[in-house]
Formats: C-alpha cells, structure tokens, sequence
C-alpha cells in the first residue's frame, strides 16, 4: 500500500476520495492531512511539502478567527516576512485579500 497509495499525494487524494464516496458526510480532509498526508511521498517532494504548509497555515487563519488583534498582528508579521523575503507581490496579495475581507458584502 505504501508504494501504490502513498507514493504520491494525487494518488493518496484519490485513494481517500475513493474510501468516502460513498458516504452521505463531507470529507474528512482535516483527518487525510493529519493522519495519511505526513506519509505521503518523500520528505523533498514539493507538492506534499506545500499542502503541508498549507494545512499549518489553514489552521493558523481559523485558530485566529475569534482574534481580530490577533489575527490582525499576524497579517502585519506575514506581510513584514514576505517583504523581506524579497515577495512585494505576495504582500501586496495579502493585503488585498485582507480588504475584500473586510468589505460589506453586497
């Protein structure tokens, strides 16, 4: 199972939508990325390391939901980081995604 299933992260995704299709729930992706994704290909294969990152940071923007100083704080770090990091684009990526947040909905 190792080689076939958690050779790859495409596969091990298709493997565990192929496990819950039959169910009448959503998804558990939170369980495949805690439980299965770690396993999942070599520790250098840049996809699975991305989704990784992904999920850490995914869990980071819930965790600060309720925390508007907070989260506010974290935005103003990441932007500060990705500056430094030479990534004006992305700051400014995250900057605008931080304004559409907080428009009224129309």
């Amino acid at each position: 199972m190792r080689d076939k299933v958690l050779g790859d992260a495409d596969t091990a995704r298709a493997w565990w939508l192929e496990r819950h299709r039959e169910g009448h729930q959503l998804i558990a992706w939170d369980e495949f990325n805690t439980h299965i994704l770690p396993f999942v290909g070599r520790a250098e294969d840049a996809q699975t390391n991305a989704m990784r990152t992904a999920y850490v940071l995914a869990q980071v923007v819930e965790r600060l939901e309720d925390d508007p100083a907070r989260h506010k704080l974290f935005v103003t770090t990441a932007r500060f980081l990705m500056k430094e990091m030479d990534w004006p684009d992305l700051a400014e990526a995250l900057s605008l995604a931080e304004q559409r947040k907080l428009q009224p909905e129309q």
